[in-house]
């Protein structure tokens, strides 16, 4: 099981109820959103019809490390962009250039 917030894949990560909301605050994105259904009152058998709305995700189950500091540095550690390596075009003398095709 991987960590949702780091990635990390130790035996370190267990599932935990966790506060999506300040995590959101915390790393400066936005808080992600889920729709839940609402009973429309109450008949005899049960709900009478069900409304739907889209509601702020504030808590979830979800794998995350148990050392939540060290979770929270390879978090930020991992949301910096890599720079990405340039590749020179394959020449005739390379063995991958096959000129036939």
């Amino acid at each position: 099981m991987s960590c949702l917030r780091c990635g990390d894949e130790s035996a370190d990560v267990r599932m935990a109820l966790v506060d999506l909301e300040a995590e959101a605050r915390e790393d400066g994105e936005p808080l992600g959103t889920v729709t839940v259904a609402i009973a429309d009152g109450e008949g005899p058998r049960g709900p009478r019809g069900l409304a739907y709305a889209v509601v702020p995700a504030r808590y979830a189950h979800e794998p995350r490390c148990r050392d939540r500091d060290a979770c929270r540095r390879r978090a930020a550690d991992n949301r910096e962009p890599e720079p990405l390596a340039v590749v020179p075009p394959a020449e005739a003398h390379d063995e991958e250039v096959v000129p036939w095709l």
